[in-house]
């Protein structure tokens, strides 16, 4: 690290909280580095609120010493810092490659001051006559393990590190599927779910994306023979509510009916589903945050608590984001931006696959042949590019009502790792589901 000539102390969290702010101020560009988005205002022993101002400004577009400035008088801004501190921070600014190791640093002494203060916790707990021994051991052991995964791990390492299992997954490939779609031949096609990948499923409205997306996350949460997975799902299309109940018709075959009354024994047979859907509360997470920044975060924050094996976004046209001039000038651009963040900051840095859903354009309904391609996706530039598979989801009937009625495709028109083929189902959009239709 080139350290500034004044006497910059790496081993001082003021400085290094410092040296993050004032290189954000002279380029704010450092504020998407991955390791930098992962701190939060919490992490910083001195400045967490003078961080938090930071990224607030630099999400309105206009980061600068004038434009934080003006947030003086705001109760986060440091008690006793000048706009003469504030100007000074340029002092401590860094290279931007050396900012990852400053953002590990600060992670590090977030760490270790909180590892104490669990540690003293335990210890006054312990020493009470009637404390719960086990429970307060666990309790620390799990704040322990939350710590621990809040560090980024390195990511580079050598092309011949571990070919016995690269040899192994080659030789045997269902040893390493990955978490279940809950549909066989689906899974056969994409192998699962797989770490690290970027999967878009795209359809027209109302063709059964979210009921599908939400059937997903039911079978990764009531997972395989493996034990189940645990699912991060932001549902900005429907929101939590909605996704409960559409699971609830899911589980039990009841049918939401707006012009009859329920069918006989349908309070029975949804406080049934309702118990299998409690049996999910620890493995199914429904989040309805919309910004992307807030995305990231609550992906890397649920992934310390306990790791994710599938993240869930719908819909990308929901997504807010705040793109770094000349990555945003118009749709395709923002949504290109959008994808690549989720692809390298959470499925590649996380190892968990992120399931991203996203619209078909207009053209696909102005042609003979309905069926859609990947020029169909709407303002697609980039998403092809970054998804590692596409899927689509076809139903005839929705152009129509007469053709295959209740009949439906996944089209995997893009594998990376893998065949592209279609997938015969029967979709039920009063229960929202879909089972397989062998043919």
């Amino acid at each position: 690290m080139s350290l500034p000539e004044f006497g910059f102390d790496p081993r001082n969290p003021g400085h290094l909280e410092k040296s993050l702010i004032g290189t954000a101020l002279l380029d704010p560009e450092v504020l998407e580095l991955p390791e930098v988005r992962a701190l939060q205002p919490h992490h910083f022993v001195h400045y967490g609120g003078l961080w938090q101002l930071t990224r607030e400004v630099h999400a309105a577009g206009n980061l600068g010493v004038v434009a934080l400035a003006e947030h003086q008088h705001d109760p986060r801004w440091p008690v006793g810092m000048t706009l003469n501190d504030l100007i000074s921070l340029d002092a401590y600014s860094l290279q931007p490659r050396e900012l990852p190791a400053v953002a590990r640093g600060v992670l590090s002494t977030y760490r270790a001051t909180e590892a104490h203060r669990s540690a003293a916790v335990l210890a006054r707990t312990l020493s009470e006559p009637e404390a719960d021994a086990l429970g307060a051991i666990t309790s620390t052991h799990a704040r322990l393990g939350e710590l621990l995964a809040e560090t980024p791990s390195s990511s580079t390492v050598s092309v011949a590190d571990d070919l016995g299992t690269a040899i192994d997954r080659l030789l045997h490939p269902m040893h390493y599927r990955g978490i279940t779609t809950g549909l066989p031949s689906f899974d056969a096609v994409l192998g699962g779910w797989q770490p690290r990948t970027l999967n878009i499923l795209a359809a027209r409205p109302s063709v059964g994306k979210s009921a599908l997306v939400s059937q997903f996350a039911q079978s990764a949460a009531l997972g395989d023979q493996r034990g189940p997975g645990r699912v991060l799902m932001f549902s900005l299309e429907d929101g939590a509510l909605i996704t409960r109940q559409r699971t609830l018709s899911r589980i039990s075959g009841v049918d939401l009916r707006h012009d009859a009354a329920p069918m006989v024994g349908a309070e029975h047979r949804l406080k049934q589903a309702a118990g299998k859907l409690e049996a999910m509360r620890p493995h199914w997470m429904i989040d309805e945050e919309s910004s992307l920044e807030g995305i990231v975060s609550a992906c890397w924050r649920e992934h310390a608590a306990a790791p994710l094996s599938l993240i869930i976004v719908d819909q990308l046209s929901h997504v807010r984001a705040s793109a770094p001039r000349g990555q945003a000038d118009n749709r395709t651009q923002l949504y290109g931006y959008i994808t690549k963040t989720l692809k390298q900051d959470v499925a590649k840095r996380l190892g968990v696959p992120v399931l991203l859903v996203s619209q078909l354009s207009r053209e696909v309904t102005k042609r003979g042949e309905n069926r859609p391609d990947l020029p169909d996706l709407r303002d697609s530039g980039e998403l092809e590019q970054d998804a590692d598979t596409v899927t689509f989801i076809h139903r005839p009937d929705y152009y129509d009502p007469a053709d295959s009625p209740g009949q439906a495709e996944l089209i995997v028109r893009k594998n990376r790792n893998g065949p592209t083929k279609t997938v015969h189902l029967n979709a039920n959009l009063r229960t929202f589901s879909f089972k397989e239709n062998p043919r």
